[in-house]
């Protein structure tokens, strides 16, 4: 039934062929149907010697008079279906059975009413039984099932010892991460032997940290080179890190081939079981091993001398009025400034083998400022699993873009332009954007074609970005001027340097909205927003008139050469074969000329829409 249309001026003229190894029927042509009955029986005949060992294939074709006839479809049914049949006395019929036709690059034919194509049809037996094995066959069958069941049995033994292996390490896994737990305890108290203060702060509030150097090394990539920092700082001074400031990534420290391994290699620093309470380094740093370690115990003055990591002063104790005794130096010391201290507590309870943290929306955007600073990976991945890309796309992608550009970073620029027209519109950029994307970032993002947006939520956005950049970088220059003035002040109290001094010293070039916003302003592509935003909103914006945005090469306002372009107006000698613009995902055409350059590439894929009020206009092609 549901048989396809298959002639110009007719239905269809279906009959089928039936093949069985090198025996084949056919039925009759039941001519101009769709759901031709046949109810025709073929008996094969079949070697009582040989087994049967081929499918049963029924394939339906279309009768043509004038040309050879055209194949719709094909079944087949399966060897181990024939030979269970075959296992019946003779007279034994099946019931009626349906089978789909299928084309031959195996998806089913659709016929009349987009339905499938089936075919019903019924097994039997005519005459004898499938031939009976004899003695020597059935005995090399049960050797043969012999063997498989003990295939089977050690199959099974494999799965077993396999489970136990994965019970174990689950065991071990979760004494690691109860061991990591009692270093960093989740109510405040003090863990115990820490080698590092993390002075956490943010206005009025502020928290000490008691953490372990050599798990933040192992746990956090990118802390090296500040816990390198931290210590090289002999307790001197605090190493600090502002969290706020403007960050690009330098190069990263050079370290000195060997020292680790002096520390290591010394006889002090045997392998044994961890101890918490004892052990200055994390379990498993004996190649993996859990819950070995080789620290050494009392090697951490050596550790220290040769330049290691860790400089635990363990002879700095007292006893408590209970006999136990608790650490009272604080090793080196760390200042994490801009952040929140239960932001970072979360991420550092993360660290020791706490459960995920779950971030509030409130907290989404120092996490971002403290896994950019420190390029964690891992924790950008928990805040986009957490759902706050919606919110904060922008600024999760400017630190992907830092800590992994061409895996995390390239996906979560897709993904940002496809959602441009809801990240770029205004009141979203104003939070997420504007004060995270840096003039790198902001670059890139601006060289997209793929943005889906209007033009004009682009220029919103470069305006936005641009003006919160100038208040930052004006800010910062009042404050670097103002350290400058008190600086010349108590030279010239200490009789150091005259006010010539200062007359003579470079002056910084001041700051104006024009030297922040204009590479950015001629990035953006004014053909493509509406003329009357273009003469209005666009060119009468009081930031806008402070910048001068004009062609690099022929010293022309863009938006004065936009309006020319709208008009379908070329400048001859500088627009000779193809315009300076292209339109991005989600431009408006307005104008006939850019669908004229810039549709016949598309016309396969897309076509960039025209406005409607600007339907009727007459193109200029």
């Amino acid at each position: 039934s549901n048989m396809p249309k298959m002639d110009n001026f007719g239905s269809c003229d279906p009959f089928t062929s039936v093949t069985l190894g090198k025996q084949t029927f056919s039925t009759e042509v039941k001519k101009g149907t769709y759901n031709p009955v046949w109810n025709q029986a073929f008996v094969f005949q079949l070697n009582p010697e040989a087994p049967l060992n081929c499918p049963l294939y029924v394939t339906l074709y279309d009768w043509d008079r004038l040309k050879s006839n055209e194949k719709i479809g094909q079944f087949h049914i399966p060897l181990t279906r024939l030979q269970d049949a075959l296992r019946n006395d003779a007279g034994w019929e099946s019931e009626v059975e349906v089978a789909a036709f299928l084309h031959e690059d195996g998806k089913p034919v659709l016929g009349n009413g987009k339905k499938a194509c089936v075919c019903e049809y019924q097994l039997g037996v005519v005459e004898g039984k499938q031939r009976r094995l004899s003695t020597t066959e059935l005995d090399n069958e049960i050797l043969r099932l012999r063997r498989r069941v003990i295939e089977l049995e050690a199959a099974n033994k494999e799965l077993e010892d396999e489970k136990l292996k994965m019970a174990k390490e689950f065991a071990r896994a979760r004494d690691y991460r109860a061991s990591l737990r009692i270093l960093f305890p989740q109510d405040k108290t003090k863990g115990q032997y820490w080698d590092l203060t993390l002075v956490v702060e943010k206005e009025k509030e502020s928290e000490e940290m008691h953490v372990h150097c050599c798990i933040l090394w192992a746990r956090c990539e990118g802390l090296r080179d500040d816990i390198e920092e931290a210590r090289d700082t002999k307790r001197q001074t605090m190493h600090t890190v502002d969290l706020l400031a403007e960050y690009s990534p330098g190069k990263p420290r050079v370290k000195v081939a060997g020292e680790a391994k002096d520390a290591v290699d010394d006889n002090q620093g045997k392998e044994h079981d961890w101890n918490p309470r004892t052990c200055i380094s994390i379990p498993g740093s004996v190649q993996g091993t859990p819950m070995r370690c080789s620290c050494g115990h009392g090697t951490a003055a050596l550790l220290a001398e040769r330049g290691g990591l860790f400089r635990l002063s363990l002879d700095t104790t007292k006893q408590t009025s209970t006999g136990t005794n608790v650490q009272q130096s604080k090793g080196f010391m760390f200042k994490l400034r801009g952040v929140r201290p239960q932001v970072v507590r979360k991420v550092v309870e993360y660290l020791y083998g706490w459960d995920n943290p779950i971030f509030e929306s409130d907290e989404v955007l120092e996490v971002i400022l403290i896994a950019k600073r420190f390029h964690l990976k891992w924790l950008l991945m928990l805040i986009y699993e957490q759902g706050h890309f919606k919110a904060w796309g922008c600024s999760l992608w400017e630190a992907a873009r830092i800590v992994d550009e061409k895996d995390l970073g390239a996906v979560w620029l897709e993904e940002l332009c496809e959602h441009a027209e809801w990240h770029l519109a205004l009141d979203q950029f104003k939070t997420d954007g504007a004060p995270m994307l840096s003039v790198d970032g902001m670059s890139v993002l601006l060289r997209q074609d793929a943005l889906a947006c209007e033009e004009i939520v682009v220029f919103e956005a470069v305006m936005e970005w641009a003006e919160q950049k100038f208040k930052r970088d004006l800010a910062a220059q009042q404050v670097r001027e103002a350290q400058l003035k008190l600086e010349a002040e108590r030279r010239a109290e200490m009789g150091m340097e005259g006010p010539e001094a200062d007359a003579k010293a470079p002056k910084e070039k001041k700051v104006t909205f024009a030297s922040v916003s204009d590479d950015f302003l001629r990035k953006v592509r004014y053909p493509f927003i509406p003329p009357e935003k273009l003469m209005g909103a666009v060119s009468k914006n009081s930031l806008f008139q402070q910048a001068s945005v004009l062609d690099t090469e022929t010293g022309m306002p863009l938006v004065l050469r936009a309006v020319f372009h709208q008009n379908g107006q070329r400048m001859p000698g500088w627009d000779s074969e193809r315009l300076m613009w292209k339109p991005r995902a989600g431009s408006l055409m307005y104008n006939g000329e850019w669908e004229w350059m810039y549709g016949p590439a598309a016309l396969t894929n897309r076509r960039w829409p025209v406005e409607d009020k600007y339907a009727a206009v007459d193109f200029c092609w």
